[in-house]
């Protein structure tokens, strides 16, 4: 949770510093809903059934992580 966080705040700091080198206005309008593209839903997916491949069959979490990441790949080969 910890490194989550840190990492959230970081990626934020480095999008502030980006913007202000950019030169790009501060202000910004009302914020829209995107909604999400196939690879994200797939990510998404695919933590979901991380959690439930682990927690519920007890399975290892090494091996469903790493056969997540190579589909992940896979659809996405660039």
């Amino acid at each position: 949770l910890i490194l989550s966080v840190l990492t959230i705040i970081a990626f934020v700091l480095m999008r502030r510093l980006h913007d202000s080198r950019s030169g790009a206005a501060m202000l910004q309008g009302p914020a829209t809903a995107i909604r999400p593209h196939g690879q994200q839903v797939l990510t998404l997916v695919l933590i979901l059934g991380l959690l439930v491949c682990t927690l519920g069959f007890h399975l290892p979490i090494g091996f469903v992580a790493l056969s997540a990441g190579l589909l992940l790949a896979l659809v996405n080969i660039k």
